[in-house]
Formats: structure tokens, C-alpha cells, sequence
């Protein structure tokens, strides 16, 4: 994921972006470098103005997404932005 990239990218800081979020630095830092929730995942690309797609890739077709998701006990295969905006949209 390129979350620190698009909050540098956007002129923010882990710590601004956390404030915004309207939680602790030490938690959303834990997210970043850990496994984020598909929620939390939302919420940073909310919070930064941009598209989840974003966090993962600079543009469509620029790189491949790969991996997989767990999301309510489903673990879901994502190898596209595509694909990750269906699984919000059937999450949601």
C-alpha cells in the first residue's frame, strides 16, 4: 500500500492525518504498517480526498494490485481497483 506516500503526497503527516481522523497517531501508525480494516482503509482514503484505488496504486494499469482481503470472515481475492470497490460497495 502507499498510504505514507499519498499523505506526504498531500502535504500531511501521519500525526496531522490522525488528528483529522479524530484518533490517536500511535493507532492509525499501527494501522499503516500492520493489516487495516477495509473500514479503516475507507476512512484514510476519506480523510486524505481520494479514492481507496489510490492507497494502492498511482493510477489504474500503472501497477498490478494483488492480494487478498478478509472481510467478515470472507476471505476475498483483489486483483483490481475494480475489485476493491466492489467489495466496499457489497460490504457497505
Amino acid at each position: 500500500m502507499r498510504i505514507k506516500e499519498v499523505i506526504k503526497d498531500k502535504g500531511m503527516t501521519v500525526s496531522s492525518l490522525a488528528e483529522k481522523m479524530g484518533i490517536k497517531q500511535e493507532s492509525l501508525s499501527r494501522a499503516i504498517n500492520g493489516n487495516p480494516t477495509l473500514e479503516t482503509i475507507d476512512k484514510i482514503a476519506c480523510h486524505l480526498g481520494v479514492e481507496v484505488w489510490e492507497l494502492f496504486t498511482e493510477s489504474p494499469g500503472e501497477s498490478e494490485i494483488s492480494g487478498f482481503i478478509k472481510a467478515k470472515g470472507v476471505i476475498y481475492e483483489i486483483k483490481s481497483r475494480q475489485d476493491i470497490e466492489n467489495l466496499l460497495k457489497n460490504l457497505g
